[in-house]
């Protein structure tokens, strides 16, 4: 027997680890202009973890 306690709070954790995906990549969104912008970075051969962080350092510290 399917105990409903059970599924509503494994549903309950499925919502919230939902949410906490979506404020990451809006996040993500914000720190790199958009999502297209975030993937290409993450893609091109060149770009550097040092370049990465130094665009989180712009967003996050400079606030540009």
């Amino acid at each position: 027997m399917i105990d409903l306690e059970d599924v509503l709070s494994d549903l309950y954790r499925f919502k919230e680890s939902l949410e906490n995906s979506v404020k990451f990549i809006d996040k993500l969104i914000k720190l790199f202009g958009s999502w297209d912008s975030a993937v290409d970075m993450g893609c091109e051969q060149e770009t550097t973890m040092n370049d990465i962080f130094e665009r989180i350092n712009d967003v996050l510290i400079k606030g540009d």
